[in-house]
């Protein structure tokens, strides 16, 4: 600028500033890109957030494009968005719509809680069990619970003889999670585990009233 007749704030007031428009409403939000395979159980396991998001049964075994951001997650098969999530940061969940599941309309392919839980019954009584425990619960879909069982199936390849020790102890604890398992066996806890202390009885001591000093 030093051979012109005018500084850098004149040339920015005089031909700038006029063309300038007002920064966007929202702040910028980053997106970032991942290639995910639709499992059977009917979602996409985001592995960055350890969160799962459901697609339409349809795409069950496609590869599907995921693109998120802070707030949103869109995914993408065959180029055409067929589902949006707001983006969740909980733990080993799932974001769900009803209307994606099989379940809702018609069995998909091979998988089926009954799939599941007729494979094991000649296996173990108690990894039967464990498994229709597991199909039980009422505060998850039973496509939520395929991934549990696939690692269930892991962990006996894995541990064999001991790992119906571990579903025993987890039926008698209920406590139905594949995590729960894995961290037992894995810490070679199982021959030492022990129930719960909320079953065991009181110790007898002398300023123990009872029930009957209250009746």
């Amino acid at each position: 600028m030093q051979d012109r007749n005018y500084c850098r704030q004149e040339r920015f007031l005089s031909n700038e500033l006029s063309s300038l428009k007002p920064l966007p409403r929202d702040r910028f939000l980053m997106k970032y890109y991942t290639i995910l395979k639709v499992g059977t159980n009917g979602h996409v396991h985001l592995k960055r957030d350890e969160h799962s998001y459901s697609v339409p049964y349809v795409n069950i075994g496609k590869k599907a494009l995921v693109v998120y951001t802070e707030r949103l997650v869109h995914i993408y098969v065959e180029n055409t968005q067929v589902a949006l999530h707001s983006r969740s940061f909980v733990l080993n969940k799932y974001s769900t719509h009803p209307e994606h599941l099989a379940s809702k309309h018609q069995q998909y392919g091979t998988r089926s809680p009954d799939y599941y839980i007729k494979r094991i019954l000649d296996i173990h009584p108690d990894f039967h069990l464990l498994v229709v425990r597991v199909f039980g619960q009422r505060d998850r879909y039973p496509e939520q619970f395929y991934r549990t069982c696939e690692g269930l199936f892991r962990l006996h390849r894995s541990y064999g003889e001991t790992f119906f020790k571990a579903c025993e102890i987890a039926l008698r604890n209920d406590m139905l999670s594949y995590k729960f398992l894995q961290k037992i066996l894995e810490n070679g806890m199982v021959e030492q585990h022990q129930e719960t202390t909320d079953n065991k009885q009181l110790p007898q001591h002398e300023n123990i009233r009872g029930a009957s000093y209250y009746s």
